[in-house]
């Protein structure tokens, strides 16, 4: 090859090989830029017991199967924002007032006491916007007749992530040093209707491959964890007040501090940051517009079905 051909040559592969930077750092930009990968958590221990349930029977106090508290210490069925914002709380994160509650465990036909519920706060829909202080919901199927899919309520067991104790739909049999946990994952679709005081999770649904149906939001994920004593698990019968094990539900009232919960949403989930338990400061807003009381204006999901959620029977987007 004479030197004017190498030359030529060599300026080419480089040409080519610039071109290939360049491609590699807008994608990776792009990618980064994408957000919605990072997560946060707080640890909430249980604190009471108690038939009531302020989101499904508001107001009506033993109208409930019993249930197990974590988190605002004075959730009762007369539970408001108001009363809640005002109480205290078993959160490591004290700015998080909510209250989180899920029916009590029978193991062998013996209630168990819980030890705690592990709140985490992510995203499966990309960037997302922060769920209003308010904001009632309700997941899984107190009224299942089978198990949901794991994307919903997943059985496994602590401090392991694969093989046949890990995202089950029944409870698996823990080896030693584990305990029993079961997820719950809540609505992450969000229409931005709330009417005050009452059960919301009919104006939510989840996304489908990672996106929401037309005019709902992407909002944060809560993914709740509630764990359970040593040798509590599949070896024996695990049942819940509300029926089989399959009826595992939970539900969510969400009291945190708004600016707080705002900071999470900027300054870990859409920055790609795992934010452990700390909560950022002076995040960027990523709140969306205020919640209505009447009904979305925007156009409604072109097929719906009606779904029992919880407690109470929904309309969720197919």
């Amino acid at each position: 090859m004479r030197g004017s051909q190498l030359r030529e040559h060599i300026a080419v592969v480089g040409v080519a090989l610039l071109a290939l930077v360049v491609a590699v750092t807008i994608f990776t930009f792009a990618g980064a830029a994408t957000g919605g990968t990072g997560i946060f958590h707080t640890n909430c221990d249980y604190d009471h017991s108690a038939m009531d349930d302020p989101i499904v029977h508001p107001g009506v106090p033993g109208a409930s199967h019993m249930h197990d508290f974590f988190g605002n210490k004075t959730t009762n069925a007369f539970s408001t924002l108001s009363t809640l914002k005002a109480g205290t709380t078993t959160c490591a994160v004290g700015v998080d007032k909510s209250g989180y509650w899920a029916p009590q465990l029978i193991f062998n036909g013996t209630p168990v006491q819980p030890a705690r519920v592990q709140a985490y706060y992510l995203s499966k829909a990309g960037p997302v916007v922060t769920p209003p202080t308010g904001l009632e919901l309700v997941a899984g199927n107190a009224h299942a007749t089978a198990p949901l899919s794991t994307k919903i309520i997943s059985w496994n067991c602590s401090g392991i992530y694969s093989g046949p104790t890990a995202d089950q739909s029944a409870p698996p049999v823990c080896p030693s040093g584990s305990v029993l946990k079961v997820v719950v994952f809540f609505p992450n679709c969000w229409d931005g209707f709330m009417p005050t005081g009452q059960d919301n999770t009919s104006h939510t649904t989840y996304a489908v491959n990672g996106t929401c149906p037309n005019g709902f939001n992407a909002i944060a994920q809560l993914r709740a964890e509630f764990k359970y004593p040593a040798a509590v698990d599949g070896r024996g019968n695990v049942a819940f007040a509300s029926g089989p094990y399959y009826t595992m539900h939970a539900d969510w009232f969400n009291a945190w501090d708004s600016t707080a919960l705002n900071n999470i949403v900027s300054g870990c989930i859409n920055a790609n940051t795992d934010c452990g338990s700390t909560v950022p400061i002076g995040s960027p807003s990523t709140t969306v517009a205020p919640p209505t009381t009447t009904p979305p204006t925007t156009a409604p999901p072109t097929t719906t079905t009606t779904v029992v959620v919880g407690c109470v029977k929904a309309t969720t987007s197919a």
